[in-house]
């Protein structure tokens, strides 16, 4: 189509091809994400996350064409919510969650390609294996958390609390497991 609107815009007039354009890149961007996220996890959950995720961006496409993009924009930077100090509008929600999303997918992505090649391995017991990709699944998804939030601007130090509390209960839980592994 996009080869195609200058050939016919020396004959008709090509507003609507621009328009069926931008819905096929919507259509194309979609697609994309479902095959990623579907790479990730196999669930009856993948149609229903398909059309919502179609809905959101056909809609979005279409306001940008009607030119109600700017007015939807500025409504969401209108919204303002108290949060302590700071004002946060509801356009920072919104584009601070697709952010922190968009690195979960792909950390998880790249832990599931990493998962496969891993657990495809023969060097290694296969316990051994399991608990690596585990392992490695579980510290990729936390960098992707991590990498969102200072992404989006967080203050990552208010965190550090937070992982002090978590780094000491892990500490306790596995002396647990490995006094009972000893004794057993």
């Amino acid at each position: 189509v996009a080869l195609a609107r200058p050939v016919a815009g020396m004959f008709i007039k090509t507003n609507l091809l621009r328009m069926a354009i931008a819905f096929l890149m919507a259509a194309a961007l979609v697609r994309a994400i479902v095959y990623v996220v579907s790479r990730l996890t196999r669930t009856p959950a993948l149609v229903a996350f398909e059309r919502t995720l179609l809905v959101m961006v056909w809609s979005a496409m279409l306001l940008y064409v009607t030119g109600y993009w700017v007015e939807v924009v500025d409504l969401l930077e209108s919204v303002v919510i108290p949060v302590g100090k700071q004002r946060i509008s509801l356009l920072n929600i919104v584009t601070s969650s697709f952010w922190v999303l968009l690195c979960i997918v792909a950390s998880l992505w790249i832990g599931g390609m990493m998962e496969t090649r891993l657990l495809a391995s023969k060097a290694m017991d296969a316990s051994l294996r399991a608990v690596l990709s585990r392992l490695l699944r579980a510290l990729l998804l936390m960098a992707g958390v991590l990498v969102g939030f200072s992404t989006v601007g967080l203050d990552l130090t208010a965190l550090s609390v937070f992982g002090g509390a978590l780094g000491v209960g892990l500490g306790l839980g596995l002396q647990r497991i490995a006094s009972n592994y000893i004794s057993g």
